[in-house]
């Protein structure tokens, strides 16, 4: 998902309406959305870093549409963090991301997190 507005850990207030466009089609909980469905949601977490602990945020993401179809939906994005030093000539692109899908009760649950820059 590339997210459509910025959105910051502690200073994007809890309940600010996001959206995020998919990049590939994704299947959960038996739909396939397809590549460039748009996910609304709000923001639920947003904590600035307070030392010597990551920032946090999270975001749910409430319904998904599409040139074909909408959804209402209930996907998590959850335990973003960001490190808290940068080294000088340090690779600052973003490496394999961890996530998995689990589905409780119809829901599902996506955690995100950013192992390394």
């Amino acid at each position: 998902m590339i997210m459509r507005q910025n959105v910051t850990a502690g200073k994007t207030p809890v309940g600010t309406e996001v959206q995020a466009k998919l990049v590939v089609g994704t299947l959960g909980d038996g739909t396939v959305f397809p590549k460039n469905a748009i996910f609304s949601g709000k923001v639920i977490e947003s904590v600035a870093r307070p030392r010597p602990n990551p920032s946090r945020l999270a975001i749910r993401m409430d319904s998904v549409q599409w040139k074909d179809g909408s959804a209402v939906v209930k996907i998590y994005l959850t335990a973003w963090y960001y490190p808290t030093t940068v080294a000088t000539g340090q690779d600052l692109q973003i490496r394999a991301a961890a996530v998995s899908v689990k589905i409780w009760n119809g829901e599902a649950h996506i955690p995100i997190q950013i192992h390394q820059w």
